[in-house]
């Protein structure tokens, strides 16, 4: 029985966007996780060292729940490993540790308010959009076959 090299190649095609098509995150996935590394970075920023794992635990309870269900919804999860993804996920950590710096920072020279509307006002933008740039050089890197 012999097998025709295109409708082979055809089907690896076919495979590969079937899985690009399922890695698209749930419409609430990137504003939570914006709203999320908001919340744990004016922690940071604005609590003294010593309690720092109060502000810690419950943003890794809350992360551990982000993913849970955001797998539970997609029945995946997918890692921007590779390539462009991998470069802008770069990006949204450099604006998110800046941003942090810049809190740290302000803390002691401006009131607190201001420095919780720094953090949300760049970190969550950065994540909603960032966010969805990451996703599509994620598909697009299962789809031609640069992911892992």
């Amino acid at each position: 029985m012999e097998t025709n090299p295109q409708e082979q190649l055809d089907l690896i095609r076919k495979a590969k966007a079937d899985a690009a098509a399922k890695a698209v995150a749930p419409r609430w996935y990137y504003p939570a996780l914006g709203l999320l590394m908001s919340a744990y970075l004016c922690g940071i920023a604005l609590v003294p060292p010593r309690w720092f794992f109060l502000v810690l635990l419950p943003f890794c309870l809350a992360l551990l729940g982000l993913i849970t269900a955001y797998r539970r919804q997609t029945g995946i999860w997918v890692t921007a490993s590779t390539g462009r993804a991998l470069a802008w996920s770069v990006v949204l950590i450099v604006i998110y540790v800046a941003v942090l710096i810049a809190a740290m920072g302000l803390r002691n020279e401006i009131h607190p308010a201001w420095v919780v509307l720094l953090i949300f006002a760049t970190c969550l933008p950065a994540s909603l959009l960032l966010g969805r740039v990451i996703e599509r050089e994620t598909q697009s890197g299962i789809r031609e076959g640069r992911s892992r």
